[in-house]
């Protein structure tokens, strides 16, 4: 349906951001409403088969919701970990948190619905959805962090995603802040993620605990979910423990050397700092980017912005649907 001007009326764009864990799905309109959401397992036993069926089950549900409510699908947007090449729509690279997800078709799959499908890597589109809907807004050149259970990020340049020549590009977690520190999965040594992601302080916090058995945090349960564990350790640091208190300064330290150095090699108008940690403890982040200021070049210093993100655990299938969206205006 189209108006005088030749413009489809209530055109909407499904976004789907699958995790390890779940996969996040919502309708998103063209100014970044969401206007549904919601999420199911993610399931890759009997392989991709299987997480394939579910994709194309909940973007038949999306499309019903839209169309029952009189929106119009325009784009279907999907986000997913591994080394993805946007222009195939292949995933070449695997993820460790999703075995056995690689050399997989994530277009062709989704033919039938007759809609233009964008796809990229799951960090890229909370990069993206941060620049078009949220605190990177307005800028043409932003880095994007988000501090989970690893450490996911997305550069934008000149207002396009940075994807490198082999598109492994944007892997700022793993740049090493020390040479001789431990090993990553990646096959390098003392990787940023490996000292301040939310699972890095989880994993020293619960070292921490052992060592000092009066702490507080002796008293959490990391066994629980890392948002329900993050909140203790940060919860134990307002409160003064001694542990969890010098735990988070010589985090805040690490992230701020990681950061500016960063900065100093992008140059951005604005740097977005998400994830659990960040949402768990607004004021680590504020004393993180007191911190990274100390550090960088002068003369950038006062001009990259640094700001917590503002879209949370929906950034994912947001940025999907704002890729799609691009995907019917630059097809």
């Amino acid at each position: 349906m189209t108006n005088s001007s030749g413009q489809t009326r209530n055109p909407v764009y499904l976004g789907l951001d699958i995790g390890g864990s779940f996969v996040k799905y919502g309708v998103v309109n063209s100014d970044g409403t969401v206007l549904f959401s919601s999420r199911t397992p993610t399931l890759l036993d009997g392989g991709p088969q299987r997480l394939i069926d579910t994709l194309h089950r909940v973007i038949l549900e999306m499309a019903e919701h839209s169309v029952s409510r009189g929106f119009r699908p325009q784009a279907i947007g999907i986000g997913s970990p591994g080394t993805i090449n946007p222009c195939s729509g292949k995933i070449t690279g695997e993820s460790p948190n999703l075995p056995g997800w690689v050399n997989v078709e994530l277009r062709t799959p989704f033919a039938e619905f007759g809609l233009p499908i964008a796809v990229d890597n799951d960090a890229n589109c909370s990069a993206y959805a941060e620049y078009t809907y949220g605190a990177a807004s307005g800028s043409r050149h932003a880095l994007v962090l988000t501090l989970g259970t690893g450490i996911g990020s997305g550069i934008i340049i000149d207002g396009r995603l940075f994807h490198g020549a082999h598109y492994t590009g944007a892997e700022l977690g793993h740049i090493s802040i020390n040479s001789r520190g431990p090993s990553c999965g990646c096959g390098n040594r003392g990787c940023l993620e490996l000292y301040a992601s939310a699972g890095a302080i989880l994993r020293r916090a619960a070292r921490l605990a052992d060592f000092y058995p009066h702490s507080a945090l002796a008293h959490i349960d990391f066994s629980a979910r890392e948002d329900s564990s993050l909140a203790g350790v940060f919860s134990a640091a307002r409160d003064g423990d001694p542990a969890a208190v010098e735990l988070l300064e010589t985090v805040a330290d690490d992230l701020a050397v990681g950061l500016a150095s960063i900065i100093n090699a992008f140059d951005p108008e604005v740097l977005v700092v998400g994830g659990g940690a960040a949402d768990a403890a607004p004021e680590f982040i504020a004393d993180v980017f007191r911190r990274t200021k100390r550090l960088t070049f002068k003369n950038s210093a006062p001009k990259t912005k640094l700001v917590p993100a503002k879209l949370g655990n929906r950034a994912g299938f947001i940025g999907a649907a704002a890729l799609g969206r691009n995907a019917t205006e630059h097809p």
